[in-house]
């Protein structure tokens, strides 16, 4: 299917919030079996009304998609805190197992992706995200800073880590100021919840990039958390 394909056929809205939902399998109403997994993505800033890599995730993954776009930049956030795109994670994970839950996203992207992941148990894929709003000010170019700022209500990831959190996480990052940070507040987070599992590809760019090449290595990316999740339960 086109971008346009999808849209037309899965694309719902709920209190507002536009959202894909594709559920793989058979017939209209296929049924969730215990190893069905899911992708919960969040396109990143900047990219207006456009779902991140929609077609690529249909046409090269069999995973199902949950995916989300922010076109105001407020981090997913809005005037509420989240709470309305918060249900609809709820409402639409609570059929599958967190462990076989992935939640991707890079930059202002990656924190709603650690934040919602975090908070359910999910396994997370990210690409320099921040976790402290406000920490990563004095970090930001204007741009950024400038939509940071107009965020009615902000928090830190670190305040949606549920204390028994098994996630398994695997960050990108660079050597910006901004990432730096953020990925020390990250540390502070894993060291601080030991049934967390990280992986962390550095990278000595020091600008905000994408560090993820291609499909390839973004399905390696998201096979690595799964399999992480796998062998840390087998272990314990």
């Amino acid at each position: 299917m086109t971008y346009d394909e999808i849209l037309e056929h899965y694309e719902r809205h709920d209190a507002a919030i536009p959202y894909v939902y594709i559920r793989r399998g058979k017939g209209l109403k296929p049924r969730l079996g215990p190893n069905a997994k899911l992708l919960v993505t969040f396109a990143t800033h900047n990219n207006g009304s456009r779902y991140a890599a929609l077609a690529t995730m249909y046409g090269k993954t069999d995973y199902d998609v949950l995916a989300f776009r922010d076109p105001t930049n407020r981090f997913y956030l809005g005037e509420n805190l989240g709470a309305d795109i918060g249900r609809i994670i709820a409402r639409r994970t609570r059929p599958y197992d967190p462990a076989n839950v992935v939640a991707f996203g890079s930059s202002m992207a990656g924190y709603a992706a650690l934040r919602w992941g975090l908070r359910h148990g999910f396994n997370c894929v990210v690409n320099n995200p921040q976790l402290d709003l406000d920490g990563s000010l004095p970090h930001a170019w204007p741009e950024l800073a400038n939509n940071i700022r107009k965020i009615p209500s902000r928090d830190r990831v670190v305040d949606h880590v549920a204390t028994d959190a098994e996630s398994a996480i695997v960050c990108l990052h660079g050597r910006h100021p901004m990432d730096l940070f953020n990925m020390t507040a990250l540390l502070d987070i894993y060291m601080a919840q030991p049934r967390l599992s990280l992986m962390v590809e550095h990278y000595k760019d020091a600008a905000h990039n994408y560090m993820i090449r291609d499909f390839p290595h973004f399905d390696q990316l998201i096979r690595m958390a799964l399999d992480m999740r796998r062998l840390k339960a087998s272990a314990d």
